[in-house]
């Protein structure tokens, strides 16, 4: 199984604070980095020109992150670039260079360079450097302390705590650097990682679920088909523009066991390998309350979702479950 592979763009390798955690993230074998001649010519364009860096001293940082992550070069692009309509064309080499070596997410520090009508077909997943942080703190909670420790223990002029590190680190990113503290166990963050989750309400991946059973359940046409990727709704169907109507009709024979019982809740499931997507499990446990002390089998719906224009939609039900082993896929 490859680690997710992430292109970071200029902007987000000039400033030294975020490339470092970045790159903790590639050391730490978490992510595979990415970048190509043409944006790390625009890092070292952007030191000397725009911030008056030392010339010598940006030729050796170039150097060192070439040396750290000699197969994070991207190459053989060039093909491609005239294919993306980008709001400012100069940006096209950026998603391309993405789009060729297959990259999970492109992370940027401006998202309006890359709108999603240009990137859509590529199934790639542009973040800015905020939401990038927070998807880091969900996925790799567990390996966080070793990695913030380390770059916490290298920043030495000025020395640091874990909570100045946070600190400088909200100025550039506020929601990621909460995401982060709260995943490290700091209170406070882990205060407001909830009340920023509760706020977020029902634009969650189960929310999305939630809201596509009750626009079925009330016969919200409209919402329903908002919640539905067009081509899922096209196989579920059988229709390239099939009516809402016939979407829903094929949705309630999948899950007519859902709105004929009580009992149903939803469950934790691994994410699968990639960014923007979420697995939401539908177990039914019984009408009554109970408490479980050994593994048993249930019935389930697995909900597929994917990101799209900052809400979650469903693109397949009952699919392949990527939390199952797979001796075929895990030697990939």
């Amino acid at each position: 199984m490859r680690l997710p592979r992430v292109l970071l763009d200029a902007n987000v390798l000039v400033d030294a604070h975020i490339r470092d955690f970045f790159c903790r993230l590639g050391e730490a074998q978490l992510i595979d980095l990415r970048w190509s001649e043409q944006i790390l010519d625009e890092v070292r364009r952007a030191l000397v020109e725009r911030l008056g860096r030392d010339p010598a001293k940006v030729d050796r940082l170039l150097t060192a992150l070439d040396q750290a992550f000699p197969f994070a070069r991207v190459a053989g692009f060039e093909y491609l670039i005239e294919d993306f309509d980008l709001p400012d064309p100069d940006d096209r080499h950026v998603v391309a260079a993405a789009v060729h070596d297959e990259c999970d997410l492109l992370v940027t520090s401006n998202e309006v360079d890359f709108p999603d009508a240009a990137v859509v077909e590529a199934d790639l997943l542009v973040v800015n450097t905020d939401n990038a942080l927070v998807l880091f703190a969900g996925w790799f909670q567990d390996e966080l302390p070793a990695v913030i420790e380390a770059q916490v223990v290298a920043l030495q002029r000025p020395s640091m705590t874990i909570d100045t590190f946070l600190e400088r680190l909200t100025e550039r990113a506020p929601m990621g650097a909460v995401a982060i503290g709260a995943a490290l166990g700091i209170e406070r963050f882990e205060t407001i990682f909830r009340r920023a989750i509760d706020a977020e309400g029902d634009r969650s991946p189960q929310g999305a679920v939630r809201r596509l059973l009750s626009a079925m359940e009330e016969n919200r046409f409209d919402e329903l088909n908002s919640l539905v990727d067009a081509d899922f709704a096209t196989r579920l169907a059988g229709d390239p523009e099939p009516p809402p109507a016939d979407v829903h009709a094929a949705l309630s024979t999948l899950l007519s066991d859902v709105f004929a019982s009580d009992g149903w809740v939803y469950a934790t499931a691994p994410r699968p390998l990639g960014p923007g997507r979420e697995l939401v499990k539908l177990a039914r446990l019984g009408p009554e309350p109970q408490v479980i002390f050994t593994p048993q089998m249930v019935r389930a719906h697995l909900f597929h979702l994917r990101l799209a224009e900052g809400d979650w939609i469903l693109f397949d039900l009952d699919g392949p479950d990527p939390s199952w082993p797979d001796p075929q896929r895990d030697a990939e």
